[in-house]
């Protein structure tokens, strides 16, 4: 390997190191104490979900959008 390369693979090896400790770490621990402070558990965020988007039918929010418009229901948020 050249002194090039081996050069800047350090300098890369280093910004990823960097970029963990100061940037993901950091993040991480403030998102788990968001989660616990909204009361998110692992097993709501495995949980199957069942919200207004969990239909597999790519048309039903079409479909409610024009019945909206057309006064034959309200769009459900």
């Amino acid at each position: 390997m050249s002194i090039a390369k081996t050069v800047l693979h350090k300098f890369v090896g280093y910004l990823e190191a960097q970029a963990s400790e100061l940037i993901w770490k950091p993040r991480c621990s403030a998102t788990i104490a968001w989660e616990q402070t909204q009361g998110i558990s692992a097993k709501n965020k495995t949980s199957k979900y069942t919200g207004p988007r969990a239909t597999k039918d790519t048309r039903a929010a079409d479909e409610r959008l024009l019945e909206s418009l057309f006064r034959k229901e309200e769009v459900v948020k």
